[in-house]
């Protein structure tokens, strides 16, 4: 992937102030990273990142997996829903000046349904973790 590559513009739809990824650090036919830098903007709720911007960022990081996923087969994603969420506890919120990592791997896909494995970090530290069904 490119540097090109990396700007999340490229993926999916979103312009801030509903961009939740800042880039793309890997997206393939399995798995999908990306990152965001918490920043005062206006997600951050006395100093820490709102929890809608926490899955907001992990439902955009899916959507650029699906989307590479769907690239393949010369389509690209128009419109999804996030239909489900199973075990996604939030241990804590990240705070101003930290960097989250998001990390979603493809569990299985029935097409139009899609099931992917999330998870958000910060450092070394698992944040939020669970699964996400999109149609």
């Amino acid at each position: 992937m490119s540097n090109f590559e990396r700007d999340p513009r490229l993926f999916i739809p979103h312009r801030r102030p509903l961009l939740c990824i800042d880039r793309v650090i890997e997206a393939d036919m399995e798995k999908a990273l990306a990152e965001r830098d918490v920043v005062e903007d206006s997600q951050i709720l006395d100093g820490q990142l709102w929890e809608g911007g926490l899955l907001e960022g992990l439902t955009q990081t899916a959507a650029v997996l699906l989307n590479r996923i769907l690239e393949e087969g010369g389509h690209r994603l128009r419109k999804g829903v996030l239909v489900g969420i199973r075990g996604l506890p939030i241990a804590r919120r990240p705070r101003l000046g930290e960097k989250v990592l998001f990390r979603v791997s493809l569990l299985r896909v029935l097409f139009p349904l899609c099931l992917v494995r999330c998870e958000a970090r910060v450092g070394d530290a698992v944040i939020a973790a669970g699964q996400m069904k999109f149609f």
